[in-house]
């Protein structure tokens, strides 16, 4: 049997999306750019700008013994 190779290894997915990850200097983009926003907005104008496009999501999972219900945010589809 052909042991497979390592790019083919590399390209399966999983049926969980892993979360993406931002280099250092993306973070640290980001952070001057919201901090950027926070002082020339008030705070509530502020939060409507990072939470702007985000809509609730419900997962659902059953443990043993019952139901349980966690709402997550994620940016909506334009």
């Amino acid at each position: 049997m052909e042991k497979p190779s390592a790019s083919s290894m590399l390209e399966r997915t999983t049926s969980i999306e892993e979360p993406k990850t931002l280099s250092e200097e993306e973070l640290n983009e980001f952070r001057a750019a919201a901090l950027k926003v926070i002082d020339t907005h008030g705070r509530e104008e502020a939060e409507k700008i990072f939470m702007g496009g985000l809509k609730p999501v419900t997962v659902t999972t059953k443990p043993v013994g019952g139901s349980k219900r966690k709402h997550l945010w994620k940016k909506a589809s334009s």
